[in-house]
């Protein structure tokens, strides 16, 4: 697995961040304190965990989002993992959102969204070796404990390979094939569940159990229904007697709802003639009421027809005097219509005028911007001929760049590995020589220098020392005399001394294309749309010559313009003036004939009462009314009054109570008939379901899967034994073999002394069991337990295992070790051997460093330092 970038929004202290990573190599991600480092890979653990979906609410989910924000948390992650290239994103608690985007491999170009991205991760994820996942992670705030890595796939197929022996099972005669063979018969290898057609028999035995038990519970059903109807016959038998009962209770309460009928009879008529009465009563003061109505009306009906006279007088006073102002409106919007007319020939006039001026002006204008056009054409020639002729190109520049960084890197590889040699010239004597050239030394002073090569010292005849570095010495200062060959042939061709001299060259180039682009727009900005063609037919154009300037041509429209809108104005003034008359005119117009169709609506209405209460007298005089309503009165109080009689002598016989007990008798006596009825019904029904059940076969049935129940029962207890005894036989060899595995350890701790003793020293050996975890270290001849050891020492050795197993897997096999302000327990000798070993790992193995102290990588060469802001 191979981290290409992490990109974190939101995220606790961080707003917004991308990290890029190399498919090899150190980074060394810097920052102070609170920054967020630890963050980063907290954030990776979120968008790498299949238990946390995109809608997730757990702890850690909300524990990530920016304190005092409601923004939503958003996590990315670029990677390989085995043939797939793919972009993983969530988006937590606002907006949710997962996608997994295939990059390149098989699936490339394929968008997955939702839980199905997170379930596809989850495939993608269960071919990483996730024990070295977690393992090749030092954190700053993890315990200090031994790792344990013999379940890493990874690394135990890189120990067989690097010397680990396979496991010889032909060694115990092929037993451990049969046992294999016999227990695969059984169980499932990779998991070790059961094979569901091994066990047919059990689910044959469920079976039965199921179908013996059906038989059993339908040979139960004969019980049920004799119990049934034995109940049924008792009911029925009470049911009669409460039937009786009901019958005789009923008989009693519809002889006293007899008696109740004659009083119910007369009430029923008094209130009848009493409802008369009232009637008649209505009728006659709803006559007099209209009578008293209409005399009223016929009052208020002079008092309108005197107002709507005096209205209409008024209202033609007024429409006579609005048609002598139309006229006049109409006089006024005439003569400004006229003035119109004559200021805007004058108008056209001067706009011709001007016309021509700018004509003129235009092109004038176009032979200047041709003037500008040709000069600009000349600049643009004349840089792409400088530009043709510089030999620095960002590509030669990139290639000297990368030279540089090779000669650097290669000189620094070169410093760290050679030996130094210090020279300290203590008091005067014989002349000390070096390669045969006397040292001019000072006395009291020191000179340190690398050895790189062959070196003689010469003091006096006396004493000669050869001094040698080793073959990779030798060769680093070989590789870095061979990269600045490479600087300085790059150098040469670029006709410079230097590579600031390169990039001061480079700098100038980018200044001229710049330049060059600027002129290119400023030319396609001064052409504009117009061809040169157009541009030069403008400027050839000729006008007839006006006598005005530009200025004056355009003051001379402008009066024009201003005097016909003034005149325009005037005239929209006098129609506005004589729509406003006009619409008076209509509207007092519509007033006055309102006002007369009112006076005669009211003639009309004062005719028709007049003639409408003279009638009505003739009919019928008032004092007639009078009388008529005062007798209606005096009948309408002597029939209520009977029928309160009436109704109080009913309401003493309580006649609800009497209705309700005669309906409830009814009521019951129904009840009760009804059930006797469903309770026969019910016993002829069990007494033929017993007919038809026929308890004798249902009992034949029982015993024959009773008999086969018990011969499958013994059959699955023999299978279940045999399968058991194989299992525990199988389990027996496999421990055997896995004792044989344990020669993993041998290469795993070579590995590790390797690298150990470059940190501690020659004479270093770690301990190591079966499960590849330390267990102790030995150093200059003293054995310490690993929980005896410093934390200093603790936190150096598990970085040691870490590189040891980095360093032993296949690179694509491989995952990225990752350290969080590692070695803060370490003193700065050590730290300068283990990042030497760091720096040896990081060529086939990805390493990420989060520290807060990166003045502790500087001696590590070819890191590549990027700073958290």
């Amino acid at each position: 697995m191979k981290l290409h970038r992490i990109h974190v929004e939101n995220f606790k202290a961080i707003g917004n961040r991308t990290l890029e990573l190399p498919d090899t190599g150190i980074v060394v991600a810097t920052g102070p304190n609170e920054i967020g480092k630890t963050s980063m890979i907290e954030a990776l653990d979120l968008v790498l965990g299949t238990k946390y979906k995109a809608s997730s609410r757990a702890q850690e989910v909300r524990a990530a989002q920016r304190f005092g924000t409601s923004l939503p948390v958003v996590v990315e992650a670029e990677m390989t993992i085995g043939e797939h290239r793919c972009t993983h994103r969530k988006r937590f608690l606002k907006n949710t959102e997962s996608s997994l985007t295939f990059i390149s491999g098989p699936r490339a170009g394929q968008v997955v969204t939702g839980d199905e991205a997170v379930e596809t991760m989850e495939t993608l994820l269960a071919g990483v070796d996730m024990t070295l996942w977690n393992a090749l992670r030092l954190m700053q705030a993890s315990s200090l404990s031994p790792l344990r890595l013999d379940s890493s796939q990874a690394l135990t197929a890189a120990l067989e390979q690097t010397g680990g022996q396979k496991p010889d099972e032909g060694s115990i005669g092929g037993l451990m094939d049969r046992v294999r063979a016999e227990y695969e018969v059984y169980y499932q290898p990779a998991t070790g569940k059961e094979r569901k057609a091994a066990f047919e028999e059990r689910r044959q035995l469920e079976a039965v159990s199921r179908d013996l038990e059906e038989a059993s519970a339908r040979l139960k059903e004969v019980d049920d229904v004799v119990e049934a109807l034995t109940r049924i016959n008792e009911q029925i038998s009470h049911d009669r007697d409460v039937e009786a009962s009901t019958k005789a209770q009923y008989q009693q309460t519809t002889a006293a709802l007899d008696s109740l009928t004659e009083l119910e009879k007369e009430v029923e008529t008094t209130s009848r003639i009493a409802k008369e009465a009232g009637q008649r009563h209505t009728e006659a003061k709803s006559a007099h009421d209209v009578r008293a109505q209409l005399v009223e009306r016929l009052t208020e009906a002079r008092e309108r027809h005197e107002r709507c006279a005096q209205v209409a007088a008024e209202k033609d006073e007024k429409d006579a005097a609005v048609d002598a102002e139309l006229a006049e409106a109409q006089s006024a919007l005439d003569e400004a219509t006229s003035k119109v007319a004559e200021a805007e020939t004058a108008e056209e006039d001067a706009r011709r005028t001007l016309s021509a001026v700018r004509a003129g002006e235009k092109a004038a204008r176009a032979r200047t911007q041709l003037d500008r056009i040709n000069e600009l054409k000349e600049r643009i020639s004349d840089g792409q001929r400088r530009l043709e002729s510089e030999k620095v190109t960002s590509q030669l520049l990139t290639q000297l760049k990368n030279a540089v960084k090779t000669d650097d890197l290669a000189k620094e590889a070169a410093a760290l590995a050679s030996t130094q040699l210090i020279i300290e010239h203590r008091a005067e004597g014989d002349p000390l020589r070096i390669d045969g050239t006397e040292l001019d030394l000072p006395v009291g002073q020191t000179l340190q220098r690398s050895i790189d090569g062959e070196l003689v010292m010469e003091m006096g005849d006396l004493w000669r020392l050869r001094i040698s570095p080793t073959s990779e010495v030798m060769n680093l200062a070989r590789d870095a005399d061979q990269a600045h060959q490479a600087v300085e042939s790059l150098l040469g061709e670029l006709g410079v001394s230097n590579l600031e001299q390169a990039e001061a060259r480079m700098a100038e180039r980018k200044v001229l294309q710049s330049h060059l682009a600027s002129w290119q727009e400023q030319l396609e900005r001064e052409q504009g749309e117009s061809t040169i063609q157009e541009l030069e037919a403008l400027a050839d154009h000729t006008s007839e010559d006006v006598p005005l300037t530009p200025a004056q041509a355009q003051k001379l429209e402008d009066d024009a313009v201003a005097k016909a809108n003034d005149a325009r104005n005037a005239e929209r003034q006098a129609q506005a003036r004589f729509n406003a008359v006009d619409k008076r005119r209509s509207e007092a117009h519509d007033q006055a004939l309102r006002a007369k169709i009112d006076l005669d609506h009211a003639a009309e209405t004062l005719d028709r009462l007049t003639k409408e209460l003279a009638n009505a007298r003739k009919t019928a005089p008032d004092d007639d009314l009078a009388q008529t309503l005062k007798t209606a009165e005096e009948e309408n109080r002597v029939a209520k009054a009977d029928a309160d009689r009436a109704a109080a002598a009913l309401a003493e016989r309580n006649p609800d109570q009497v209705h309700a007990e005669a309906q409830g008798s009814q009521l019951a006596l129904s009840k009760a008939t009804a059930r006797l009825k469903e309770d026969t019904d019910r016993q002829l029904e069990l007494k033929g379901q017993l007919l038809g059940l026929g308890r004798q076969d249902r009992q034949a049935e029982v015993d024959a899967l009773s008999s086969k129940h018990h011969q499958l029962a013994r059959r699955v207890a023999g299978l279940e034994k045999r399968a058991r005894s194989t299992k525990l036989l199988y389990d027996t060899l496999t421990h055997h073999l896995d004792k044989v595995r344990q020669s993993y350890v041998a290469p795993f701790t070579g590995e590790t002394d390797r690298i150990g003793q470059a940190v501690f020293g020659p004479d270093l050996h770690v301990e190591i069991d079966s499960t590849l975890t330390v267990v102790a270290r030995h150093l200059k001849g003293t054995r310490m337990e690993w929980d005896q050891l410093s934390s200093g020492a603790r936190e150096q050795l598990g970085l040691v295992v870490r590189l040891a197993a980095a360093h032993l897997i296949d690179p694509d096999d491989g995952v990225p070790v990752i350290l969080d302000d590692a070695l803060v327990y370490s003193d700065a000798v050590r730290v300068r051997h283990i990042l030497t070993e760091v720096a040896r790992g990081a060529q086939t193995s990805q390493i990420v460093v989060f520290t807060s102290a990166p003045e502790r990588y500087d001696s590590v060469p070819g890191a590549q330092q990027v700073r958290f802001d």
